[in-house]
């Protein structure tokens, strides 16, 4: 849309300074006069349009904002669940080893994944 119309609008323009300078010449002031108008006309009608095309893209703009943070929510709300998920399942696992021996019954055992704190714990209880 921008290049096509910049060169119609130097093409407008150039014709008109070519018809400035040769105004004393040939006294051609009506021709002069009628480019003008020509040009006015072409740029409000640009400006018109450019401001609408403008318009339009700051709505898609918004649009694909929104749904772009209703994405990342949904995937932080998955991530979240996961993780929470991760966490609290070895804990519920110990939690109920814990109560197996607290009813003097020995033998669960809780299945040690990875090295970290709970599989500690988990192993001290095995």
């Amino acid at each position: 849309m921008g290049y096509d119309n910049y060169q119609m609008i130097k093409k407008a323009i150039t014709e008109y300074e070519y018809l400035v300078d040769r105004i004393n010449e040939s006294g051609s002031i009506d021709k002069m006069r009628e480019v003008a108008r020509n040009i006015q006309t072409f740029a409000k009608d640009l400006l018109r349009k450019e401001r609408a095309y403008i318009n339009s893209l700051m709505v898609r703009s918004k649009i694909l904002l929104v749904f772009a943070i209703f994405v990342i929510l949904i995937v932080e709300t998955v991530i979240n669940i996961k993780l929470a998920q991760s966490i609290a399942s070895p804990v519920r696992n110990l939690e109920e080893i814990t109560k197996r021996g607290a009813d003097r019954d020995f033998s669960g055992r809780i299945e040690i994944k990875g090295r970290d704190e709970l599989s500690t714990l988990g192993a001290s209880f095995n």
